[in-house]
Formats: C-alpha cells, sequence, structure tokens
C-alpha cells in the first residue's frame, strides 16, 4: 500500500481512498478519486439515477457487473457505466487500484466520506448505503 495511504489527508478511516478533484475544484463539472482495494473488496450494487460513472484500472485487477454484463479488468482497461445502470465491482488482487470518474459532480466525495463514516460503525457497504439512502446519487440496486 502506498504510504499516502497511511496518512490519507481526506480524512477518510475505512476507505482506502485519495480524492484528487472534487466539485469545487471542477466548478461541478466531475469528481475523480484513487480507490485502492484488497481481494474481495468493493461496493455494494448499486445505481446513480443522474451521473455517469468511469473507472480506469491502475494496477492489480477487478470483477465488474455492469446490468447484466460480467467485466474483467486488469491495468489501462476503462469501464464506463451510464447513469441509471446497476453496477458493482470488486478487486481481485490485494493493492488493487483504480480511479473513479463521476460526471457531472453531484456531491460523490462527499457521499465517500458519509459512507465512511458509516463503515466504521462496523455496517456492511449494503447496509451504508441503505441507511444514507436518498441523501445522495446513490441507491441500492
Amino acid at each position: 500500500m502506498p504510504d499516502d495511504y497511511a496518512a490519507n489527508p481526506t480524512g477518510f478511516r475505512v476507505l482506502r481512498m485519495r480524492t484528487l478533484a472534487e466539485a469545487a475544484d471542477t466548478a461541478g463539472a466531475f469528481e475523480l478519486v484513487e480507490d485502492q482495494r484488497n481481494a474481495g473488496e468493493g461496493p455494494a450494487l448499486h445505481v446513480h439515477h443522474h451521473s455517469d460513472e468511469a473507472f480506469y484500472v491502475i494496477d492489480g485487477s477487478f470483477r465488474f457487473t455492469r446490468g447484466a454484463d460480467e467485466l474483467d479488468a486488469v491495468p489501462g482497461s476503462y469501464v464506463f457505466v451510464p447513469r441509471g445502470t446497476a453496477h458493482r465491482y470488486s478487486a481481485a488482487a490485494d493493492g488493487s487500484r483504480l480511479l473513479i470518474l463521476y460526471i457531472p459532480a453531484g456531491g460523490f466525495c462527499d457521499y465517500l466520506r458519509t459512507i465512511d463514516s458509516q463503515l466504521a460503525q462496523g455496517l456492511t457497504s449494503a447496509e451504508a448505503m441503505r441507511a444514507i439512502q436518498g441523501r445522495f446519487d446513490v441507491a441500492p440496486a
């Protein structure tokens, strides 16, 4: 794990993420986050109704569910998820990293901080999503 994850300045307690660009940085155009996961880790199946999401794999490998499709992604892979499409991903190897582009910006980084707080209380990803449902453009699928 890179050293900058150990002393994460963004305040995450459970998620190993770095916010690279937030809505305020891009005039609301997009948000960009780096996410690191170990094997088997990833969010529960969910959907965004107002924003598209794109992923670019940096290291390791991931398994994506996008609608009815199952996709394996390795470094250099790009996966696009149109708004309204149920999706999830999980790392297939420890130390896997990807970039997440959320378009347009819609409080995604605020959502991640809130979900991180829920996870720190011991909730699963699905339980945490249900607990904050309606506050952000993320809904359990």
